[in-house]
């Protein structure tokens, strides 16, 4: 049982399309969403106004809504398998038929979007009080309400149609260049060898600061290598967006409120709240530096843990106490975790080939979710994988309701996951023995999913 091992798993992706990304399951479900996808845009140039004909604009949306759970099943797929060896050539064409096949869906959309901007504000309101698009509703209106976001129709479909050669490319291509990059690693004690660099970065919270200084100095020169590829291909990735936003007249935060709900006044407020916040932080750093023996923080102090406790986790140790974090809160988060770990939902083995960072990406159709991480044996990593389960125990909730009510802003994305962590965190300052400095638990960043 993956919750009892000592040595970090790897999961089980075979139940979720069978044969990996270059069988033919993979292929089947590919080729039939290909279809699905033809159809719905046959649909599309066959309709004519909302008001013309709601019941069959309905029926798209709620088509569409299909297509994009099983679309994004696929592509979470083929984002895991190239996630965990970002080498394989079978996992790399996988992701190029998902972004060929989202490409072929939003070109449907632009089409859905454009006639439903158009359609005068009685026929708008008569689509949505039809009984099948109850869920679809309020989804459908915020669509709506971002249309300044948005190129005239002829303009937006030739965007969508370039996007996977001007602006998705460059992601994969970044993504190939760090699962593919290693470093050379000497730590203490050990001869030099060649890891990955998802290991390198998942050694930065080691407690031994040495350790986390030859990894920082090992993980610097890796990246050093590539930096003007990386820099390259960040800068035609961000190119791209300006183009778009100048063309469009707004800035580039503008795509990210719309998507989050978040307004100026909102975002003002929260940019205030962090200002008033910031005193205490940096209080808090200071002092940090102090117990660390240093003068200030290097940047690999920063998710290191405090006190003297030189603990290593090993896997079962630290499933054995997240589950009963999770246990002493309710047993039915605890019962879920241990279904994800049994059930190999996580892969957390070092080796080379990973992407760097950790995720959680959700499968409607199974009903399950897939961890990814880079489990070194530290604090910051069993935190992570309490934060990831966070994730995969919101898809489960999730998962019974409706799709079209599906749809996380970042915020709310991360509510469980962080409250998972609280959890784990809480339970370890409690019983951390008194004579001794308790540990710290820093909170992990996580890659984004792919679409779940």
């Amino acid at each position: 049982m993956s919750s009892q091992t000592a040595t970090p798993p790897t999961w089980d992706l075979d139940v979720l399309v069978s044969g990996g990304p270059g069988g033919p399951a993979f292929s089947t479900r590919r080729d039939t969403l290909r279809q699905r996808l033809e159809e719905a845009a046959a649909r599309v140039a066959a309709l004519g106004a909302v008001a013309d004909d709601p019941a069959g604009w309905a029926q798209l949306i709620v088509t569409l809504t299909q297509l994009d759970d099983d679309l994004g099943d696929l592509s979470s797929f083929a984002g895991c398998a190239s996630a965990v060896d970002a080498r394989s050539e079978a996992a790399r064409a996988a992701e190029g038929d998902a972004d060929e096949l989202e490409r072929q869906r939003k070109l449907v959309v632009v089409a859905l979007d454009a006639t439903l901007d158009a359609a005068p504000d009685a026929a708008f309101d008569a689509l949505l009080a039809r009984p099948e698009l109850a869920d679809h509703a309020a989804a459908l209106r915020h669509q709506r309400a971002g249309k300044r976001l948005r190129l005239p129709p002829a303009l937006q479909a030739l965007k969508v149609a370039m996007d996977r050669e001007a602006l998705t490319a460059w992601g994969r291509l970044y993504d190939q260049i760090s699962g593919t990059l290693t470093a050379e690693l000497a730590l203490p004690g050990q001869e030099p060898r060649r890891v990955g660099i998802a290991e390198v970065a998942a050694l930065r919270a080691d407690p031994d600061p040495e350790v986390r200084a030859r990894a920082s100095a090992a993980g610097a020169a890796a990246w050093g290598s590539v930096r003007d590829l990386c820099a390259h291909t960040l800068t035609q990735i961000v190119g791209a967006r300006q183009q778009h936003n100048d063309r469009l007249g707004v800035d580039e935060l503008a795509y990210t409120m719309h998507g989050n709900r978040v307004d100026a006044a909102l975002l003002d407020a929260m940019w205030a709240a962090a200002d008033a916040a910031r005193p205490a932080l940096v209080r808090y750093l200071r002092h940090k530096a102090t117990l660390l023996g240093k003068e200030r923080l290097d940047w690999y102090d920063v998710e290191a843990p405090v006190g003297s406790s030189d603990r290593r986790w090993a896997w079962g140790d630290a499933t054995r106490d997240i589950l009963g974090a999770f246990g002493g809160f309710h047993p039915e988060l605890a019962t879920f975790a241990g279904e994800a770990l049994d059930g190999r939902w996580v892969d957390a083995l070092p080796r080379e080939g990973r992407l760097p960072g950790g995720f959680c990406a959700g499968f409607r159709e199974a009903g399950q979710s897939r961890i990814f991480m880079t489990f070194t044996g530290t604090l910051d990593n069993a935190t992570t994988l309490a934060h990831e389960l966070g994730h995969a125990y919101h898809n489960r909730v999730l998962d019974a309701e409706p799709s079209a009510r599906c749809a996380l802003t970042s915020a709310l994305a991360e509510t469980a996951s962080t409250f998972a962590e609280a959890i784990f965190r809480d339970r370890l300052l409690a019983t951390a023995p008194t004579t001794r400095s308790a540990p710290s638990c820093s909170t992990s960043s996580c890659r984004p999913p792919p679409p779940s």
